[in-house]
């Protein structure tokens, strides 16, 4: 997991992301990260880390770090039709 240079300032937490974006970390990496510093009840945390990592998927198998945009760009539009199914299925 990356660490953030900053747990408490929030625009620091960002730059901090948008780096990691440009140096071409796995966006699933990137949504731990904003999850993990942003949810204030740690309850489902780990479920909703669950969702997001995938399990036997695509996103479960790619590196953490150095993506090409073309990976990235692949595995985030992968992320958000399953993040829209799951709002259908569970709404």
């Amino acid at each position: 997991m990356i660490v953030l240079e900053s747990r408490t300032w929030y625009p620091q937490q960002k730059l901090d992301l948008a780096k990691l974006k440009l140096e071409g970390a796995n966006p699933v990496t990137i949504t731990t990260e904003e999850l993990t510093a942003g949810v204030k009840n740690p309850k489902y945390l780990e479920k909703y880390l669950d969702c997001v990592k995938g399990h036997n998927s695509k996103r479960a198998q790619m590196p953490q770090y150095q993506l090409s945009p073309e990976q990235q760009v692949g595995m985030t539009s992968c992320r958000y039709c399953f993040l829209k199914i799951m709002r259908r299925v569970c709404m």
